[in-house]
């Protein structure tokens, strides 16, 4: 990464080497906070105070590359190349993602658990932060993700026929959903990411997670809306 000052001059080495892994992703956050997208790796990192702090990976597979990044309302929302989705990041928290849209390569337009994308790259929150700006590389198209406020997408809550049992449970648990599950996402009862699980085809699974004792959310996205559930660990 290079740095210019106002008056033109230019640090040619203002960070280099490892962590930095093809860092194209750049976005000051409310804490101004510059924060780093590194493309080869999906790795995100905060500069700050002269010091570099790890935040992030985004998941995806191997071959999965971190296109550019934003930030609204306190998040950071990023694009993942190859695998046609978009993430949110809350830096508040290690390597607290979440899947925000997108699935398979496509251009369907629709609720966020619906709609696809086709290798989304550059990507941009308005000046309200309440809508996300998104082009397409495939197909040269522009799509907005409208009704952030806070930070938070407002998707469809709906009612689906569901069992999650046993409930409490110690280590293990299993979901039985009538609709396709998308992809599930266990949160403390404090907000904190703690578990997720993408790309699941069955409508019946197994999760194994070692959890503290406590009081979770899960919450369950299919392609008709989400779901939360309140569950307990014993």
């Amino acid at each position: 990464m290079r740095k210019i000052a106002p008056d033109g001059t230019l640090i040619r080495r203002f960070l280099f080497g490892f962590p930095m892994n093809g860092p194209v992703g750049l976005v000051y956050g409310a804490d101004s906070g510059l924060y780093i997208g590194n493309f080869t790796d999906r790795k995100i990192h905060l500069w700050k105070f002269d010091s570099l702090k790890y935040i992030a990976t985004v998941p995806g597979p191997l071959n999965t590359s971190l296109g550019f990044i934003t930030e609204a309302h306190g998040l950071l929302y990023g694009t993942t190349f190859q695998s046609n989705q978009v993430y949110e990041i809350n830096p508040n928290y290690l390597d607290s993602t979440r899947l925000l849209a997108g699935s398979s390569a496509g251009n369907t337009d629709g609720p966020v658990a619906v709609a696809k994308f086709n290798r989304p790259n550059g990507i941009y929150a308005s000046r309200g932060g309440d809508s996300l700006l998104i082009s397409d590389f495939t197909t040269g198209n522009i799509r907005m993700i409208t009704g952030l406020t806070t930070g938070i997408i407002q998707e469809k809550l709906i009612e689906l026929n569901t069992m999650l049992y046993p409930n409490p449970s110690k280590e293990a648990f299993n979901i039985k959903s009538d609709e396709v599950i998308l992809s599930i996402k266990i949160y403390s009862i404090l907000g904190k990411l703690v578990f997720q699980k993408q790309h699941i085809s069955a409508k019946s699974f197994k999760v194994e997670a070692l959890l503290p004792k406590g009081n979770y959310i899960l919450t369950l996205i299919t392609a008709k809306g989400i779901q939360n559930k309140k569950f307990i660990v014993n």
